[in-house]
């Protein structure tokens, strides 16, 4: 989520679709901040910050 690289691009099927990029380590942390599962850190991720890879969170959050 913080770097450029789809991991299954480069590495190939056994690992996730990636293609969330951009987001900063403290915007991940500050996230968390309330959530109290899985989806809702996803949620907060894509509430509280513009990122134009956001349309891409559920496919990420869903490979794992």
């Amino acid at each position: 989520m913080i770097d450029i690289e789809n991991q299954r691009i480069r590495y190939g099927a056994a690992f996730p679709i990636d293609r969330v990029s951009s987001y900063t380590l403290p915007q991940l942390e500050q996230a968390l901040v309330g959530a109290r599962s899985w989806w809702q850190w996803r949620d907060n991720i894509r509430n509280r910050y513009n990122n134009p890879t956001e349309m891409f969170l559920d496919e990420l959050f869903n490979n794992w």
